[in-house]
Parts: structure tokens; sequence; C-alpha cells
């Protein structure tokens, strides 16, 4: 089964909203439901331990309002997830505009009924949400080896992700500064890191070795050397993807 690369939450007390905004979610492969919400407690713990991308999030929601979970979310550490923020209380409570935008700073702000302006905009807003979602990622990321040690990695510093030969379930990273690090990963893992982190990257040889094209030194058909040290086959099917190599 395809991985999904962004997960989305939603927050409502009314549960036909709810399934008519997964309705509407559908289409966007990309993109798995955590959940329809319509509790204060259950939505913050779902939020806290989940951390999904996006947030569809109702004003009014049993047990609370969406400004105290809001506040809540604000105190999770390195999480800023896209929010698309809506009510049906804008006439009796004007100053929720204004502290959802200026205070809270949604991404996206609604009023009910809500459902033709997602017809018209949702598509944009969930291109907004993905490009949304990569600027906030961090600039470095924590892997854990198969001795149980934990490492700090910079994606950029990552020359290519290969295989196991010991272990297909086994991935090893090369990095600039020649360390090695073993891991236990699935290429959808691995695939999902060079996206997230925007590496210029391709398969060398059917799903065998990711590369990353940056620290392409030298090429010599059917090999490629990669910070003029490491050597990697690329498959006559593959060679579309290397770019020329220009000395």
């Amino acid at each position: 089964m395809k991985k999904s690369n962004y997960s989305y939450l939603i927050v409502e007390d009314e549960m036909e909203v709810c399934k008519q905004l997964q309705n509407r979610m559908n289409p966007f492969e990309n993109w798995s439901c955590l959940g329809l919400i319509p509790f204060y407690d259950v939505a913050f713990q779902t939020i806290k331990t989940e951390k999904p991308d996006l947030l569809f999030l109702d004003y009014s929601i049993r047990g609370g309002n969406s400004f105290s979970l809001l506040n809540e979310i604000a105190a999770i550490e390195n999480y800023s997830p896209y929010i698309i923020f809506f009510t049906a209380f804008q006439n009796d409570n004007p100053e929720i505009p204004e502290n959802a935008l200026n205070i809270y700073q949604v991404n996206k702000y609604l009023v009910k009924p809500i459902f033709e302006k997602l017809t018209l905009h949702l598509y944009e807003y969930v291109d907004e949400a993905e490009k949304w979602i990569l600027k906030q990622q961090p600039k470095s990321f924590w892997i854990e080896t198969i001795l149980k040690e934990k490492i700090m990695l910079h994606p950029e510093m990552i020359i290519c992700i290969s295989q196991s030969e010991n272990n297909s379930r086994n991935k090893i990273i090369r990095t600039i500064d020649e360390k090695i690090f073993e891991i236990k990963a699935s290429w959808e893992v691995c695939e999902k890191i060079a996206k997230s982190y925007e590496l210029d990257y391709f398969f060398a040889n059917a799903r065998y070795t990711l590369v990353n094209k940056k620290y392409i030194t030298k090429i010599q058909k059917p090999y490629i050397w990669l910070n003029d040290r490491t050597k990697v086959e690329v498959t006559r099917e593959k060679w579309s993807c290397v770019e020329v190599f220009k000395k």
C-alpha cells in the first residue's frame, strides 16, 4: 500500500461536516486522515501525539473552543501545522477573525457555510499546505542506528542511501564527512526524507541505491562517483536520470 506523505485532522463538533470535509480530501492521494474529532480533549491528545500536517479547525468544539486549543498547539515544540479555521459565530463574536488572524495566525479563515469556498479553493489550500510543510521542516533530523545510537543528521550532507548487503530491511546512509550509519527503514521512508528536504535525488539501480545528485563528481559508464570516493553502478534504464557531468 502506498504510504501517504502528509496527514490531516478534522476537529469539528458536527459529524456530518467532518464527513463532508473528509470526502473533499479523498481525491488527494498524498494525504491521509488521522480522524474526525468533535471533542476538545481527544483533539489535543491526537494532535500532540500524531502532529498532523494540516488541521481543519472549527471555532466551537465540544469541551472548549479552539482558541484554547491553539494556545496548547503553540506550546508543542517544533510543530507548526497549516490551519484552515472556520466558524459560524462571526456575527455574534466580531473579535473572532481578528484574534484568529492576528493573534493565532491561522493560515486560512473561513465563515460557514464553507463548502462552496472549498469547491473553489481547496486545491489551492492543499497546495499551499504542502509548500508550508516543506518550509517548516527542521534543518536536521534524528535517526536511530541498528546499534540503538541516536544521531542528529543534516540532510544536505547525505551522499547516498543504499540497501544493506546483510539485511534488506536495513539501509546504509553515507555522508559527505565519510560517516556511515546503518538504520532499519523502508525505501518509502528513505524517499520521504529525500523529498521532505528537497534533495535532488534518483534511484541508480532499481531502488538499490538512492543518490544525491549534488555529489556526483565523475561519470564513467556504467558507474558514477560520489564525492570522488563512493562508486555506484547505474543500470541502463536509470541513465536518463543522471545530468551531464561537466568538469
